[in-house]
């Protein structure tokens, strides 16, 4: 489920943050991210204004008030440019996308909220966000939720539930062949006195 964040919106939000968690800079709001149950999720990070440098990187631009979307590490960055603002550029990313019901929309703008809506989407707001991240760094992230990812391969069982699920005839694996019976060893006696001894010819 791919992440949509009003990355201001929520980097702003006070209250929430411990102090050991507090002052986070963009990179590392996306670090906490790819350790939380929201981890594996393509990761979406938008912002008013004109770009700054993300680990030294900087957007190139389209024209003089578009900036690029930049891909840092786990997040693609995307900047309003002068000329417009995180709401737009969410707007135009859920408008565009071909599986909206798919994106997970982070703001508690309730402007950015009305348009995901529209379109589908999952909202949640900025502070229950923050909160899922906290108590996931505090206790680590749920298994069975957004981005769990199972501990091990799946058993022929769930396999089959989950081609079931898909509407997906499941097929039974054809049986192992078994395998042929050992020949049985004959132990015979082959000592001086079963051996046939040669006459000498005339």
């Amino acid at each position: 489920m791919p992440l949509v964040l009003d990355a201001y919106n929520v980097l702003h939000v006070s209250g929430v943050l411990p102090p050991d968690m507090a002052g986070m800079g963009p990179h590392d709001l996306v670090e906490t991210i790819t350790s939380s149950r929201y981890r594996g999720q393509s990761i979406w990070m938008v912002f008013d204004g004109l770009p700054t440098a993300i680990l030294g990187q900087s957007p190139r631009m389209i024209d003089a008030y578009r900036p690029a979307p930049m891909e840092v590490g786990d997040a693609v960055y995307h900047f309003s440019g002068p000329r417009s603002n995180a709401d737009a550029v969410i707007a135009e990313l859920v408008t565009r996308s071909s599986a909206p019901t798919r994106l997970l929309v982070v703001s508690s703008d309730h402007a950015v909220q009305r348009t995901a809506r529209r379109r589908r989407c999952k909202v949640i707001d900025s502070a229950t966000f923050l909160q899922h991240l906290v108590h996931d760094v505090r206790h680590g992230p749920p298994r069975d939720r957004l981005g769990g990812k199972p501990s091990g391969p799946l058993s022929r069982d769930q396999v089959q539930a989950w081609l079931r699920y898909f509407g997906v005839e499941p097929t039974e694996p054809p049986p192992k062949p078994v395998a042929p019976p050992l020949p049985q060893l004959r132990v015979t006696d082959h000592g001086p006195a079963a051996r046939r001894t040669r006459r000498p010819r005339a």
